[in-house]
């Protein structure tokens, strides 16, 4: 069989702990209504085990013993779905039945058939994501009551945009110098989109001034720049949004300045001995201004009276092609500029990057750092905080391209500065 005795046990009981962990949660759900427990711990451990002991026998004797041994399952679970709403019929409850918990033990089965196949890890994954999803009932409706049909018809536009159009694009650098690459420019296409639907949604689910702000901090993991874009959109057509708006770019340029530090210790981790008093100095000024657009937040409270925004469609696809297409052409500017070889033109290539994000500068720098190319630390620290200062520049641009009056004037007062922090530190103390 190729799994030794002390092998098979140890992943038996993987498979059991694994049902058990489940089981902990259906029996919580149902004993926090109020309800009779029909499967619990103890089913759906056993469940688990089961699967476990079935693939055991399978990998022995025959895999059609794991087949026979789950149909006998689907049809035990079958009868007791039947008979639970016999007896709730019977007894008049409003309401249907659901298959949640049946669809589960179904699952925590071949999850221990898997389990004992050797693949302990995508079988843990696929529990600890089983029991969120079995636990986050609530949210999950209130997200589907929360959408309406035209917010239906966006998930499918990027779902297609998504998983229809990015797959069939060429992965391979093209063009000059290879600087195009379609399918990193359509992958920036699905992170706008992406970061505003969310965006959307958390609005809707917990408030906008709860939901935007946590849109943009999550956002800025990916791309502050990104979440800029989608934030000043929204503030055209939702100005009364302008100040929780602009909080959110603030947040999410502040999530650049550790996101860059990352990326660098994770390349060359003596360059951050040299740029860390700019890191510093500007995420404190983030901060500085985060508490500022916060403290005006309370002290000017929204105009007393009903007011109903009118949501946008977070799949507007003419802002997200316009952003991706200078992308492009920055992305050729930058690469020519690198294959120029020249030292002289760090500082450019640096602000250059910037104008898209400062991640290209700083992993580009720190590469050419560590392989010795002559670059010294103190211009690759001075050309990672450029990109930064710039990066953080082109936000109040794009707020004054794409956003309300009020967030154009929020975003530059707070990015000019962070900016201007990270600008005297950048050329004083590296």
């Amino acid at each position: 069989m190729g799994v030794t005795p002390q092998e098979a046990l140890a992943r038996l009981f993987a498979a059991l702990c694994m049902g058990l962990f489940i089981g902990l949660e259906r029996e919580y759900a149902q004993s926090a209504k109020g309800e009779e427990v029909p499967a619990g711990l103890r089913t759906y451990g056993l469940i688990g085990l089961l699967g476990g002991v079935s693939g055991y026998l399978g990998m022995a004797f025959s895999p059609w013993v794991l087949a026979v041994a789950f149909l006998g399952l689907s049809a035990v679970t079958v009868t007791a779905y039947i008979e639970a709403r016999g007896l709730r019929a019977l007894h008049g409850a409003a309401g249907g039945i659901g298959v949640t918990s049946e669809v589960g033990g179904l699952l925590v089965f071949g999850l221990g058939a898997l389990t004992m196949h050797g693949e302990v890890t995508v079988a843990g994954t696929c529990a600890v994501a089983t029991a969120v999803v079995l636990g986050a009932k609530t949210p999950l409706h209130s997200v589907v009551k929360a959408m309406g049909q035209e917010d239906m018809v966006a998930c499918l536009k990027f779902a297609v945009i998504t998983f229809i159009v990015l797959p069939i694009l060429p992965a391979e650098p093209f063009g000059p110098y290879g600087a195009f690459n379609a399918h990193q420019t359509w992958m920036l296409v699905i992170l706008i989109t992406g970061i505003g639907f969310l965006g959307y949604v958390l609005t809707k689910v917990i408030g906008a001034e709860r939901g935007i702000p946590l849109t943009g901090l999550v956002g800025g993991l990916a791309s502050s720049t990104a979440v800029t874009v989608s934030s000043a959109k929204r503030s055209k057509v939702d100005a009364e949004l302008s100040e929780p708006l602009a909080l959110g770019v603030v947040l999410a340029n502040a999530v650049m300045v550790p996101r860059v530090a990352v990326i660098i210790a994770a390349i060359d981790a003596p360059l951050l001995l040299t740029l860390w008093p700019t890191l510093v100095a500007m995420l404190l000024a983030s901060l500085v201004a985060v508490g500022l657009l916060y403290w005006r937040m309370k002290t000017h409270p929204p105009v007393e009276g009903e007011h109903h925004t009118e949501h946008v469609n977070p799949f507007e696809m003419a802002p997200a092609l316009k952003f991706a297409a200078a992308f492009a052409v920055v992305s050729f500017l930058v690469t020519a500029a690198q294959h120029a070889h020249a030292t002289a033109g760090i500082y450019g290539v640096s602000a250059l990057s910037g104008l898209i994000d400062a991640v290209p500068a700083a992993v580009s720098l720190a590469a050419q750092l560590k392989a010795a190319t002559g670059l010294t630390a103190h211009v690759a620290a001075q050309g990672v905080g450029l990109a930064m200062i710039v990066n953080s520049l082109v936000k109040s641009f794009l707020a004054w391209s794409m956003g309300s009056r009020l967030a154009f004037k929020l975003i530059t007062a707070c990015m000019v500065f962070i900016s201007v922090v990270g600008l005297v530190v950048a050329f004083t103390c590296t």
